[in-house]
């Protein structure tokens, strides 16, 4: 079971591994506006920055879904 399907052991630990895809997510982004701004945006260099991308926001979801089912609802 990997760490995106059970809840990670601590809340530090679960802060650490979403705040590492919103990272992630930021530096795809970021190396995306850079290639644009200079006009040598490669095609497929872009589709795998919205690949990886998108990938990290699934991972995110996934987190916060485990962490969701994890939590009591208030009384």
């Amino acid at each position: 079971m990997s760490e995106m399907q059970s809840m990670p052991g601590s809340p530090l630990r679960f802060r650490h591994l979403l705040l590492e895809r919103l990272t992630a997510i930021k530096t795809h982004t970021w190396m995306l506006r850079r290639h644009l701004q200079r006009g040598g945006l490669d095609l497929t260099a872009a589709e795998d920055h919205l690949d990886q991308i998108e990938v990290h926001v699934d991972e995110a979801a996934a987190l916060a879904a485990n962490l969701q089912a994890q939590v009591p609802p208030p009384p």
